[in-house]
C-alpha cells in the first residue's frame, strides 16, 4: 500500500479515523492475512513524528512500514518497490500519466 499524505493535517486523526483504520486492519488480516506486507507513506511532513505512536497502534502486526518525507519522496524512494516507469513525475517516476490519470485507475 502506497499512501501519499501531502496536505493531511493532525487534525484528521480523530477517535473515529482510528477506529476505522484499526477495525480495517483487522478484518484485514483475518481474511487476507499476507495480503498487507507493507506500507509506504510519501510526502510526510515534518510534524508526523508527533502523532506516529497513535497511526503505529492502529497498524496490523508484521506490516513493515516505511516514511518517506517530501524530499525522498521527489528523489523517488517509491523506485526501491515500484518500477520507475510505472511511477508518475510527482512520486519521483517517469509515468507519463499523472496521479489518477493512468487509465487502469
Amino acid at each position: 500500500v502506497v499512501m501519499d499524505i501531502s496536505g493531511v493535517g493532525l487534525s484528521i486523526l480523530s477517535r473515529d479515523v482510528l477506529d476505522y483504520c484499526k477495525r480495517s486492519g483487522e478484518i484485514n488480516n483475518l481474511h487476507y492475512p499476507t495480503s498487507l506486507r507493507r506500507i509506504v507513506v510519501t510526502n510526510v511532513p515534518r510534524m508526523a513524528h508527533v502523532a506516529w505512536n497513535t497511526i503505529k497502534a492502529v497498524i496490523p502486526e508484521g506490516v513493515e512500514i516505511e516514511l518517506l518525507n517530501v524530499a525522498q519522496t521527489k528523489e523517488g524512494g517509491l523506485k526501491k518497490y515500484i518500477d520507475e516507469s510505472q511511477l508518475p513525475k510527482e512520486l519521483g517516476g517517469t509515468s507519463e500519466y499523472g496521479l489518477g490519470e493512468h487509465p487502469f485507475e
